[in-house]
C-alpha cells in the first residue's frame, strides 16, 4: 500500500509540473503574440534577470524566517542564502561558500536554542518555531500579490526599453511566490512544508521532538552537554513518547527519526534507557519489518543505531545475530558506508584507525553544509572513539 501511494505521489507530481510547464508556455505565447515588448530582453537576459529575481525572493523568504525568530527573543546559529553561509561563533558570525545539492537554489534557517527546563519552556519554544515557520511562507504570498499588482498596473507606464526587464523580474516573483506556497502545503512522511510543518509543531508531539532535536544538535557542544547532563527535560520528554510510538511497517516516517534520535542519545550517554529500544526480540521485529518499506535507507540509520546500543548495554551476541541478519541491507550511499564502517566496529570489536574514520564522517546529504559548523562531527568522534576497542593514533 505504501509502494502504491509513492508511486500515485510521484506521479502526481511529474504531472503537476508538466501541467505547470505547458500553461507558463502557452502563457508566454500569448504574450508574445499579444505585448511581444515584454520578452523583448532575449533569452540569456531574460533567463538571467528571472534567475536573480527568484534569488532575491529566496534571501527574503529565509531573512524573514530569521527576522521572525529574533523578534522573539531567539538569536540565529545559521543562516544560508545561497552560495552564502552565516554560522554564530563565540558572539560573532563568520561567512563561508557551501553548494548543497539538497537544497539546490535555496537557503534555511538555524535557530540558536537555550536549553529548555520545562514544560512551559518547551511549549514555548514550540510556539515560536511554529510562528516563524508560519511567516515566511506568508510574506512570500504577500509578496507574490504586491508584485501581481505592480506587473498588472504599471506595466504600461514603464518605459520600453526597461519594460522587458520589470515584467521578467515581476513574473519571477510571483513565480516563487506561487511555488513556495505550494510547496508549504506538502506532508510527505520527512517532507513537510512550511504550512504543514508550523500546524505540527502545534498539534503533533513527535513532529516537534524531532524538528527541536535537530535543531539541538546544531548547537555549541556547552549547551548540548549541559542537556545531556543536568538540564534533561528534552531527552526526557523523547523517552516518555519513545515508550508509546508505533514502530510497525505502517507507522509514520517521523516515529522512526524520533526512535532514532533517542537511540542516539542513549549511545551518547548510555545510562538513557528504553525498555522498547533495549529488547533484542522487539528490535528485530521492526528492522524486518521497516526493511521493506520504501526507501530503507531511511531506517538504515535506525537499524544501525539501535544494534550499536544493543551491543553498548550488553547484548553483544543479540546485536551480533541481528547485524549479520541485516547488514546487507544497509544503504550504500556514503552516509550508509560511514554508519556500515561504525557499526562493524562495535560488533566485531575489531582493531581500526579511529582518526581514518573520523576524518570520513558522513551523517547526510546536507554535509556540505552543516560541516561549515565547527563542531558539526564532534558527537561522532565522541561515539567512535569510545566504541574503538584498541586506537591506532
Amino acid at each position: 500500500m505504501r509502494k502504491i501511494r509513492l508511486y500515485i505521489i510521484f506521479y502526481g507530481i511529474v504531472l503537476c509540473i508538466s501541467v505547470m510547464g505547458i500553461i507558463i508556455g502557452v502563457g508566454f505565447a500569448k504574450i508574445q503574440e499579444l505585448h511581444p515588448e515584454y520578452l523583448s530582453i532575449g533569452i540569456v537576459k531574460g533567463i538571467i534577470v528571472f534567475g536573480v529575481a527568484l534569488w532575491l525572493s529566496m534571501c527574503l523568504h529565509e531573512i524573514t524566517h530569521a527576522v521572525a525568530y529574533r523578534l522573539q527573543g531567539i538569536a540565529i546559529r545559521l543562516i544560508y542564502l545561497f552560495p552564502v553561509c552565516l554560522i554564530k561563533e563565540a558572539r560573532r558570525y563568520k561567512i563561508s561558500v557551501a553548494l548543497n545539492l539538497q537544497l539546490g537554489f535555496g537557503g534555511i534557517v538555524i535557530p540558536q536554542i537555550s536549553s529548555v527546563l520545562d514544560e512551559k519552556e518547551y511549549n514555548t519554544l514550540r510556539e515560536k518555531i511554529s510562528i516563524s515557520v508560519i511567516s515566511a511562507s506568508i510574506f512570500s504570498a504577500l509578496l507574490g500579490i504586491l508584485f501581481l499588482l505592480l506587473v498588472s498596473f504599471t506595466i504600461r507606464h514603464i518605459k520600453y526599453d526597461v519594460c522587458s526587464y520589470y515584467f521578467i523580474f515581476c513574473i519571477a516573483m510571483v513565480f516563487w511566490s506561487v511555488y513556495i506556497n505550494i510547496t508549504s502545503i506538502l506532508n510527505l512522511g520527512s517532507i513537510v512544508g512550511d504550512y504543514i510543518g508550523a500546524k505540527k509543531l502545534k498539534t503533533d508531539e513527535v513532529y516537534s521532538l524531532v524538528q527541536i532535536y535537530n535543531y539541538f544538535l546544531l548547537q555549541d557542544n556547552i549547551l548540548k552537554e549541559n542537556v545531556r547532563t543536568t538540564q534533561s527535560f528534552l531527552i526526557e520528554r523523547m523517552r516518555q513518547c519513545v515508550e508509546t510510538l508505533t514502530l510497525d511497517i505502517n507507522a509514520p516516517t517521523m516515529n522512526f527519526l524520533l526512535a532514532d534520535a533517542f537511540l542516539y542519545e542513549m549511545i551518547m550517554k548510555p545510562k538513557c534507557y528504553s525498555s522498547v529500544l533495549a529488547d533484542p526480540e522487539n528490535l528485530n521485529s521492526i528492522i524486518y519489518n521497516i526493511q521493506e518499506r520504501i526507501p530503507f535507507e531511511i531506517y538504515s540509520c535506525f537499524c544501525c543505531h539501535a544494534i550499536i546500543y544493543l551491543n553498548l548495554i550488553g547484548d553483544s551476541e543479540e546485536a551480533l545475530m541481528l547485524w549479520e541478519k541485516y547488514s546487507e541491507r544497509i544503504t550504500k550511499t556514503k552516509s550508509g558506508i560511514y554508519r556500515f564502517k561504525q557499526t562493524e566496529m562495535a560488533v566485531y570489536k575489531r582493531t581500526t584507525n579511529v582518526c581514518e574514520l573520523n576524518e570520513k564522517i558522513e551523517l547526510s546529504s546536507m554535509d556540505s553544509l552543516l560541516s561549515k559548523l565547527p563542531n558539526y562531527y564532534d558527537d561522532e568522534k565522541i561515539i567512535n572513539n569510545f566504541l574503538i576497542v584498541n586506537p591506532l593514533c
